[in-house]
């Protein structure tokens, strides 16, 4: 994925800086969906940077590794974050966290620990391409475990519990009501009463800005990228609703 406007020889490979992926993270242009080209070229990149980095840069990384899919390779990325690092005087130097728990970079870098936090909150619920995909990057580690109070895209609060990698529940709250596509790694359905539809999403949170199709130098260069099956279940919601979204057995 060209960086410049003009392709040269990187003079520093593992730059913390990598403004060209703007697009998939914080953006939504680069996506699973509606661009997998974009996603091969995305992880490229990020395996040519590496893992170090100042602070801010793993909590982009992290997010961006959680966009791709990959929760194991997004938690590798925020435990480098907590690599503790001191302060000796007025030397202070490397990425990590200082033991107040501050992100490390003189003095420190806020945005290492805000995109910590939005990073965990990424390999667990994403909805940036026009669905709620419940536990997109949910490392291996993490088999087990529930979550809270997390916010999606249309008005949206998610509780969830999974099980050995795999959604046990999730309640969602439709603040405003309208259609909500759930996204799903195994076949689930809702408990509650609820029309089954499929029409298209006219929410305008869940619209997606469509940047045309990338001009592709070497088509011959190109990776593939491999998704995942995934499973949907659209759901015609009520404002104010609750909706209990089990697995099924």
């Amino acid at each position: 994925l060209q960086e410049w406007q003009t392709d040269f020889v990187d003079s520093e490979v593992q730059h913390r800086h990598f403004s060209h992926l703007y697009p998939i993270y914080p953006g939504d242009q680069v996506n699973e969906k509606h661009t997998p080209e974009m996603m091969a070229a995305v992880k490229k990149v990020l395996e040519r940077r590496g893992d170090e980095a100042t602070g801010w840069s793993m909590g982009w990384k992290v997010n961006i590794w959680a966009r791709l899919k990959d929760g194991d390779k997004a938690l590798d990325i925020l435990s480098n974050l907590f690599t503790l690092v001191r302060v000796d005087g007025a030397n202070m130097s490397g990425g990590g966290t200082y033991p107040n728990l501050f992100d490390a970079h003189p003095p420190f870098q806020i945005d290492g620990n805000f995109g910590a936090t939005a990073g965990i909150a990424e390999m667990l619920v994403q909805s940036h391409e026009g669905e709620i995909h419940l536990l997109p990057a949910l490392p291996t580690s993490w088999h087990t475990g529930k979550v809270t109070g997390l916010k999606a895209r249309g008005g949206v609060t998610v509780d969830m519990e999974w099980e050995n990698g795999q959604l046990k529940l999730a309640k969602i709250h439709s603040a405003v009501g309208g259609l909500l596509k759930i996204r799903t790694n195994e076949q689930v359905f809702c408990a509650d009463e609820a029309v089954y539809t499929k029409d298209v999403n006219s929410n305008v949170l869940f619209q997606w800005v469509n940047p045309g199709l990338p001009i592709i130098h070497n088509p011959k260069a190109t990776s593939t990228w491999q998704s995942k099956k995934l499973f949907n279940l659209t759901l015609n919601t009520t404002s104010g609703g609750n909706y209990h979204i089990l697995a099924r057995k």
